[in-house]
């Protein structure tokens, strides 16, 4: 009897033994219930290497509070449990195994979860890209010191564009139009008066064509950079007001010459003028970067225009306007010369009532001109009246007045009349109007040369009026009061009264 119940008792033992070792349970490391082997073994729970474990409610419940999604998705859920001697658990269970224990619902919210944060981490650097090049589109436009590791501002100059860097610790030397360091004050000057013979570039706007050429090199490499179509537009979009202001909208840089044409052409906001420059800087630019075949188009439409296909900045005829070189190097300066031969082929409006003809040194009144007023520059007649070129700086109307007599000779201020019939050889049909109007028709801004940008001072006034005087706007062909205090353009005349 007692070796049966010996037996029953040594079963109950092997079959309680065998229970424990199927059903054997360790704490979860989250809520500390109960997990089996069974449920690791059938997926409804995940145990480390180590022996923590972690239930399928906890689990989800983890998955769902984890923020770090892009550290879930590399390198997997960490194991929350603490090792025999209090070390933390180093253990990731991968993203496959964590997913085998979600419900179908779970699965696409984590996946929600997942592309949600994608677009975000996308938006962000499609945010980073767009500001990158907003901001590289701003910098083109800075004109720097050349200096590698100086990169100190140069702000506009006057005068000689033999310019010196202002940073003390560096105080290059350089051409101000073209950027190019230079040895020193005596190759400075040399390469500064080589541009267009001349120290100073006097003729109006070329300062800011010198730099469009640089700004344009610098938005080429810009937005040929590996960029997002869409960003690159977005960018050139948000950045309009700029590019307009300095005269290169629409942008040229990394299209090629004939969808860009197309978008020239279209452009309602551009004059035709307005239009040459610009096609007159992009085939410059094209030309230096051997561009030939785009260049072959540009040149094309600056043709059908009516403009001139200019050889570089730096070659100029008398008027100071650009033209294609004739095989050599830079014109001469030559004081009121006449316009080369081969610009005859451009077509020029007829003047409307008077003529215009330059004044040569074999003019018969030549030499009755005084010194002063010949080396103002290129010289015309209109109506009798012998026109100077324009004086070096801009100054008020009494200076102005002042500065025309002392030149000798008879010169003086002109009269608004004598502006009236200037604007109206020049093709102006109603100059004496006053319209508020850039573009008149008729009116050739280029049948005399530097009146872009400027507005010129006359020696008449307003009835009833002593603190302003007339001008003559030089873009518009029209005419105007002005204050006196103001600073404007000189030309001076001699005869006429």
């Amino acid at each position: 009897m007692k070796n049966l119940l010996k037996n029953w008792v040594l079963l109950a033992v092997l079959i309680l033994g065998f229970h424990s070792e199927a059903y054997a349970v360790k704490p979860c490391t989250a809520c500390f219930g109960d997990v089996t082997d069974t449920q690791v073994a059938e997926k409804q729970a995940l145990q480390c290497p180590v022996g923590h474990v972690i239930d399928q409610d906890c689990l989800i419940h983890q998955v769902k509070s984890y923020e770090d999604l892009k550290a879930l998705r590399t390198h997997g859920l960490g194991c929350c449990g603490v090792g025999g001697a209090g070390d933390t658990c180093k253990h990731k269970f991968p993203l496959d195994e964590v997913r085998a224990l979600l419900g179908l619902e779970e699965q696409v919210a984590l996946q929600a979860r997942f592309d949600r944060a994608a677009s975000s981490v996308e938006e962000s650097k499609i945010k980073e890209e767009l500001n990158r090049l907003k901001l590289g589109i701003t910098e083109s436009f800075v004109i720097q010191c050349p200096v590698d590791g100086c990169g100190a501002a140069c702000d506009r100059i006057e005068g000689c564009n033999a310019a010196q860097c202002q940073s003390e610790e560096c105080r290059n030397r350089f051409c101000y139009l073209c950027l190019e360091s230079q040895e020193d004050h005596v190759t400075g000057h040399a390469h500064a008066r080589a541009h267009s013979n001349n120290y100073w570039e006097q003729r109006p706007g070329y300062l800011e064509r010198y730099h469009w050429l640089l700004a344009r090199k610098n938005l080429a490499a810009l937005l040929k950079s590996k960029v997002e179509e869409s960003t690159r537009n977005q960018a050139l979009d948000e950045s309009q007001a700029l590019l307009k202001e300095k005269k290169m909208w629409p942008m040229p840089a990394g299209l090629a010459a004939g969808p860009w044409l197309e978008q020239v052409r279209s452009n309602a906001e551009l004059t035709q003028n307005a239009k040459i420059e610009l096609l007159q800087n992009e085939a410059i630019y094209r030309r230096q970067m051997k561009d030939k075949k785009n260049d072959d188009l540009i040149e094309t439409e600056i043709r059908r225009l009516g403009g001139l296909v200019l050889a570089s900045l730096d070659v100029k005829d008398a008027a100071g306007i650009g033209v294609p070189a004739a095989g050599a190097g830079i014109a001469a300066p030559r004081v009121a010369q006449a316009a080369p031969a081969h610009q005859a082929a451009v077509p020029v409006p007829q003047v409307a009532e008077h003529g215009i003809a330059p004044v040569l040194e074999d003019h018969p009144r030549f030499n009755q001109l005084s010194q002063q007023f010949r080396a103002l520059g290129n010289m015309y007649e209109v109506a009798g009246l012998i026109w100077s070129g324009v004086a070096p700086t801009t100054m008020k109307q009494g200076d102005a007045y002042a500065y025309c007599t002392g030149l000798g000779g008879g010169a003086r201020l002109p009269t608004k009349d004598e502006y009236i019939t200037l604007a109206r050889a020049m093709g102006s049909v109603q100059p004496e109007c006053g319209a508020p109007d850039y573009d008149v028709a008729g009116y050739n801004k280029h049948l005399i040369p530097d009146m872009s940008n400027r507005v010129f001072w006359s020696m008449s006034f307003p009835p009833r009026c002593d603190d302003s005087a007339f001008v003559l706007h030089g873009v518009g062909g029209y005419l105007y009061a002005c204050r006196c205090c103001f600073s404007e353009s000189v030309r001076c005349v001699v005869g006429g009264l």
